[in-house]
């Protein structure tokens, strides 16, 4: 931080200068830009930008000028010299430059990460019938649409398919509905385009990358109607206790019920055990069979169920770096990334496991058995003793590994809540998985 009578204007300048400057740079600005360039410093009140009455510093008697002349640098420590895109870790260690091999690299982490032994397409029990799919319902799912988003692997985006208006609409109908009558999906509509975005500065491992899915806008606009169609019948089976992607709730009202909770045990002179639960990619370990299995059991029509079958069943996905793309992979398991249908396929696939939590003893309250609070994959289970949070755990783990999906042991935390005045320790949980 200095007051230096130096002006460096509002002209970019490689990555020491932004362009949020004020005014000309003057001779003392130029000095001050040399030094920071040589000792590897960045004027950091030149990269944001604010109204000019907050970027002047000084002013002179009579306020007929105004400058900026004051600065605020910051030592450069480093910044990525390679990105997801310039290189990757590989299986061995090495670090991968090549843009051909960097390309392998990722179709080889999403063909492991998406890979199951999941067997061929299963048979629709229930008669395959269901109503036709009618304008108002495209009309409602483009009008959902976000503009200005990245189109899928057809290169349609929604900006294009509203510009068409009622001929629009018209057509997408009667291409709906050529689907939903034939339960035959075009290739373009299967297929999905992965980016892989650091989630941390540097990354270089393709772990550490997060996986924005793009799809065919065709395929969102059905994905939706069906969705509309099976909300009222999937969501009226889901629990209370799951808060995330459910309407009117969200991560405060799951924060409330257990602080609510903690109150009532404290009043009747109970410790409050919790075991806080992180799964590993849990979205993405969803298996198709089971999750196919579930909607079965629901009144959904034979047409929804056949297309979503074939959806999940023929999806293929690319990673896509700069303008390169990848070999496609079949994606054998997971809900659908970038659908708006997959919470709702996620929270019901969820609500198998906890229903299983049922007959074991929690925390009553008012008469009524409380084990859990869910915001999406994110768990709480809830217990008045050590050795019955455990046998929840236990219980957690077991269904778990039923449906495919594991804990992540590093961030899965535990503690008490006790009025006690000797500082209760966290309990010591057990996490037991069969090789």
């Amino acid at each position: 931080m200095g007051d230096l009578n130096a002006k460096v204007g509002e002209e970019k300048d490689s990555d020491i200068v932004g362009k949020h400057g004020l005014g000309t740079r003057n001779e003392r600005g130029e000095q001050w830009v040399q030094w920071c360039k040589q000792n590897n410093q960045v004027i950091s009140n030149t990269w944001f930008q604010n109204h000019p009455r907050r970027k002047w510093t000084w002013k002179s008697p009579g306020d007929h000028v105004r400058n900026q002349i004051d600065y605020i640098t910051i030592y450069l420590v480093g910044s990525r010299t390679c990105s997801s895109s310039g290189c990757i870790r590989a299986k061995d260690g090495t670090t991968i430059m090549e843009k051909e091999k960097i390309l392998e690299r990722w179709s080889q982490y999403i063909e492991e990460l998406f890979e199951d032994d999941r067997k061929g397409k299963p048979s629709i029990s229930k008669s395959i019938d269901g109503p036709k799919i009618l304008k108002s319902e495209v009309r409602a799912a483009m009008h959902k649409m976000k503009k200005n988003k990245a189109a899928g692997p057809d290169g349609i985006t929604v900006e294009q398919l509203t510009a068409l208006d009622e001929f629009g609409i018209d057509k997408v109908t009667e291409i709906m509905n050529q689907i939903y009558d034939s339960g035959e999906i075009p290739e373009d509509m299967e297929k999905s385009i992965f980016i892989a975005l650091p989630k941390k500065p540097g990354a270089i491992d393709c772990e550490l990358h997060r996986t924005i899915g793009l799809m065919s806008y065709m395929t969102k606009i059905l994905l939706r109607i069906l969705m509309k169609r099976a909300r009222n019948k999937i969501r009226p089976e889901i629990g209370p206790e799951q808060c995330g992607f459910m309407q009117d709730t969200g991560t405060r009202n799951a924060i409330f019920i257990i602080r609510m909770l903690a109150e009532r045990a404290l009043e009747v002179q109970k410790d409050l055990y919790i075991c806080y639960i992180d799964y590993t990619k849990a979205f993405d370990k969803v298996k198709h069979e089971q999750l196919f299995d579930i909607l079965e059991k629901l009144d959904l029509d034979g047409k929804d169920l056949r297309v979503i079958r074939n959806l999940y069943w023929e999806q293929s996905a690319c990673i896509r770096i700069g303008n390169d793309f990848s070999q496609y992979k079949m994606i054998q398991r997971g809900v659908r990334q970038g659908c708006v249908f997959s919470p709702d396929l996620f929270n019901i696939y969820s609500e198998t496991i906890m229903r299983e939590l049922e007959e074991l003893e929690g925390l009553i309250v008012g008469g009524r058995n409380s084990t859990n609070m869910r915001y999406a994959d994110d768990t709480a289970i809830i217990a008045t003793s050590e050795e019955k949070l455990q046998a929840l755990l236990d219980k957690v783990v077991e269904e778990s590994r039923k449906m495919g999906l594991s804990i992540n042991i590093k961030k899965t935390e535990s503690m008490v809540i006790s009025k006690s005045k000797i500082h209760p320790r966290s309990p010591y949980l057990r996490l037991i998985y069969e090789k």
